[in-house]
């Protein structure tokens, strides 16, 4: 299963290229795509970390969807950790998958029933 949804058009998929490095906070209602390398923070309704891909950021996102490397902390509904992931850091959600060979080292935390982070 991939966060991305054949109905949804380009212009709700934002993507960062496999030769593009970005620092700094992206915040956006669709999908952000990371194939390269980003520094910072990101607050979007969708993530998806490509194999290739490599986020050392604050993530706030309804889905996570981890293929890459990830460090840092992310607030997610929903993570999904493919086999080929690396992550380092804390993850805080309310359910998550793990496929057998992903590498994780750091912290996973899941909120109190019936608080899901929004106000």
């Amino acid at each position: 299963m991939s966060l991305i949804k054949s109905h949804e058009s380009v212009k709700d998929v934002a993507i960062l290229g496999d030769q593009t490095r970005l620092d700094g906070h992206y915040q956006g209602e669709g999908t952000v795509m990371i194939q390269g390398e980003f520094s910072g923070s990101i607050d979007s309704v969708n993530v998806i970390i490509t194999r290739h891909g490599q986020s050392k950021a604050f993530i706030q996102a309804k889905n996570l969807e981890i293929w890459g490397t990830l460090a840092g902390f992310t607030h997610t509904e929903k993570v999904i950790c493919r086999s080929s992931c690396r992550i380092t850091g804390i993850i805080m959600s309310n359910g998550i998958a793990i496929e057998p060979g992903t590498t994780f080292e750091g912290g996973l935390t899941f909120p109190q029933t019936g608080d899901s982070g929004e106000k």
